[in-house]
């Protein structure tokens, strides 16, 4: 059972040129802090619908989904909330430590081989350390919401073997995603209201 705790959203006719398209499309934008299910966390979600305006078409659907390109195109007062898409409610990223391991390359195979962010992601920048390891420091900072130099420093801390709250501590993670939470936080209405309105 899902359980919306905050929501908005925003709708703006746009041009459908640069979707090859001669008419206006219309661009709806919906966000929350939802609940799904009874052991999961709340997390934030950003997702947008572009859409032609003539209900004639069988399906009107341009694209859908998390177009936040288009999104911050069109409405970029929203970046605090694609910046903490699929962010837990105070503002840490989902699954923050496993995926920060993954993309540091500290991640291994059940046999003890190391992954590589290459396996799954062909596509994204690639260093190899001294050791050898494959890691993807722009992946791991975007992953950290943060810059590459502090994620960097997150690296460091992983490989030194510091516990996970301390290297999110110290380098000033946990107060940064507060923070960037507050802001996305602000642009959401209580369900309450939404339920009244």
């Amino acid at each position: 059972m899902d359980q919306i705790i905050a929501r908005n959203a925003w709708e703006k006719i746009i041009s459908g040129k640069e979707f090859g398209e001669g008419k206006n499309l219309r661009l709806t934008v919906e966000a929350e802090l939802v609940k799904r299910g009874e052991n999961s966390l709340p997390y934030y979600s950003i997702t947008g619908r572009i859409e032609k305006i003539d209900k004639r078409f069988r399906d009107p659907i341009v694209t859908c989904g998390a177009i936040h390109e288009h999104i911050l195109k069109h409405f970029p007062e929203l970046a605090p909330l694609v910046e903490v898409h699929l962010s837990e409610a105070d503002g840490m990223p989902m699954h923050c430590e496993a995926n920060a391991r993954y993309w540091a390359g500290f991640s291994t195979f059940s046999d003890g081989r190391p992954m590589s962010p290459r396996d799954s992601f062909g596509r994204i920048e690639i260093e190899t350390d001294a050791n050898g390891l494959e890691w993807s420091p722009k992946t791991l900072a975007s992953h950290l919401q943060t810059d590459e130099q502090t994620a960097r420093n997150a690296r460091k801390g992983l490989a030194m073997g510091l516990p996970w709250y301390r290297i999110t501590n110290d380098l000033g993670l946990i107060e940064l995603w507060n923070k960037q939470a507050s802001k996305a936080r602000a642009l959401l209405v209580e369900s309450k209201q939404v339920a009244n309105a």
